[in-house]
């Protein structure tokens, strides 16, 4: 009932008297909660309209009573305009005037460039009267002739997509309005052209120069070059989280100075080729989780520069957790189980994501063998292991608390190998060396999501592999025979693309 062309919602639905009946029936409080959920983006079909107060407050007589109440003014809070439309510059104009003093999260998109005299103009200029509440901003515009942002006093988050051509001063004064923003505290930029030297940290005391110091989230897809980054980076010192995806640069400039950022959390790699001096150069002391996005691995792992890396976070800190995801170019199984049997990794890691083709190979190192020998010990040198017993009868990942099975990485394994991990990971042994599994998620992705092409899920002579016919069926038999673990410990989501999701969680049961 809430999802209807655009031009209905403007004339108000055709309605029966029943459905009237049903409507006014409502009481408001349950009608707000429904907006909530609504105006939220969840159960909205994906060609439908974008939600917003005003497509309600269209409906009918009550339902717009209930959108102009003082107490839910938060409908009107936040401001999504793609493409605008006439419609978009009447959304603006009431979304500011009825959210009263509010903070506001505002996304605008123009897939063109904005003509002075155009609707898409009108609209980003009646977007600007309330810019001094813009809390969340996320801009997607193409090509030059962007207006001046006035001050962003109340900004703490910022997501800014650049596309077409766009000239060097044009991107500069964007980002320099932005970046001098008092309460930013996130950054994503994204553009066809590097981030201008003229926004990079200034070691002047010119008042005029973006302060980077109080960034907390940092993503960027494009600088000059090492250097160029450095300077950024050395400036960030509350910088907590790093999201790092680069085009490789025609001219690198090769230097031997670290790059320090000492409250480092989170870093997320993504496509580094010819970037390795990057990663040699990164000095974090306190990082607790990384991120391999698709290509974050290639060129890196072979010549062992990400262990290297691994191994100098070991000396002041402990990564946590590893979240692992390829589309091509990735690791052999063998290679990928001696990766996680190297020390740095091996002995502190507690929560694991992959999402990429492996093997039983890896799950049955994983699961780990049924029982140590009396006399085991391991030896770690040179990023290997002598004694016995080998490293394929020693327990891999032994600290791992959750793990994430997710798309393709399920491709090539067996249904009696993911059952067996099941279950034995779920429960402490003292003889295997190792903690029990808090969390277990296996996740399928959808018909519509893209999956490796060279190991397509359920191809045809693949017997015995997840398939979209039979794997949740079968999974949901392997959960249900895990001993001390009830089915109602085990939730189950599917989502609109026909995929689903698998989540065992072992507190939700007690003791195992």
């Amino acid at each position: 009932m809430l999802i209807s062309a655009p031009s209905r919602m403007r004339r108000g639905p055709s309605l029966g008297s029943s459905t009237t009946a049903d409507i006014s029936s409502l009481c408001r409080g349950t009608l707000a909660t429904v907006f909530s959920f609504y105006l939220a983006g969840k159960g909205t079909p994906l060609a439908g309209p974008i939600p917003s107060a005003l497509l309600l407050a269209h409906v009918c007589s009550e339902w717009k009573r209930v959108t102009m109440l003082p107490a839910y003014r938060s409908f009107w809070s936040n401001i999504v305009v793609v493409n605008p439309q006439p419609f978009d510059f009447h959304l603006v104009k009431h979304s500011i005037t009825l959210s009263g003093d509010l903070p506001l999260t505002v996304t605008f998109g123009a897939h063109q460039i904005m003509n002075r005299s155009g609707v898409a103009w009108a609209t980003l200029q009646k977007l600007m009267k309330g810019a001094s509440r813009w809390k969340n901003l996320s801009l997607n515009v193409v090509g030059t002739n962007f207006p001046q942002l006035p001050s962003l006093p109340s900004l703490e988050c910022c997501d800014l997509g650049l596309t077409g051509a766009w000239h060097v001063d044009d991107i500069q004064n964007l980002c320099t309005s932005i970046l001098r923003s008092p309460s930013l505290r996130t950054f994503i930029f994204q553009s066809p052209l590097p981030l201008p030297h003229e926004c990079s940290p200034d070691l002047t005391t010119d008042i005029s120069c973006p302060d980077w110091s109080r960034l907390q989230f940092l993503q960027l897809h494009h600088t000059h070059d090492d250097n160029h980054l450095a300077q950024i980076l050395s400036h960030c010192t509350s910088l907590e989280s790093l999201h790092i995806r680069l085009v490789p640069p025609e001219h690198a400039l090769p230097s031997a100075e670290a790059i320090r950022i000492p409250n480092l959390r989170t870093l997320h790699l993504g496509p580094l080729e010819y970037r390795n001096t990057f990663l040699s150069r990164l000095d974090t002391p306190n990082l607790r989780a990384l991120v391999i996005s698709p290509g974050g691995a290639r060129g890196v792992l072979g010549r062992d520069i990400l262990l290297d890396f691994i191994d100098r976070v070991s000396k002041t800190s402990k990564l946590k957790s590893l979240a692992w995801c390829e589309v091509k170019d990735y690791p052999s199984p063998e290679l990928l189980v001696d990766f996680f049997y190297h020390p740095s990794i091996c002995d502190d890691l507690e929560e694991l994501e992959l999402q990429m083709p492996i093997s039983d190979t890896f799950i049955e190192a994983l699961r780990g063998p049924t029982q140590l020998p009396p006399n085991w010990r391991r030896i770690p040198i040179d990023r290997r292991f002598i004694g016995q017993p080998p490293p394929h009868n020693s327990p891999l990942l032994p600290q791992l608390k959750k793990l994430r099975l997710s798309g393709a990485a399920m491709v090539r394994c067996s249904p009696d190998q993911l059952g067996s991990l099941a279950k034995v990971r779920f429960g402490y042994k003292a003889g295997i060396g190792r903690e029990a599994l808090q969390q277990l998620v296996f996740q399928r992705l959808g018909p519509s999501a893209a999956t490796p092409k060279r190991h397509p899920i359920g191809r045809p002579g693949s017997a015995g592999v997840l398939n979209e016919r039979q794997d949740k069926e079968k999974l949901e038999a392997w959960l249900r025979d895990i001993d001390g673990v009830s089915f109602e410990a085990v939730e189950v989501h599917t989502d609109r693309a026909g995929g689903w999701l698998f989540t065992v969680t072992a507190d939700r049961v007690g003791e195992l």
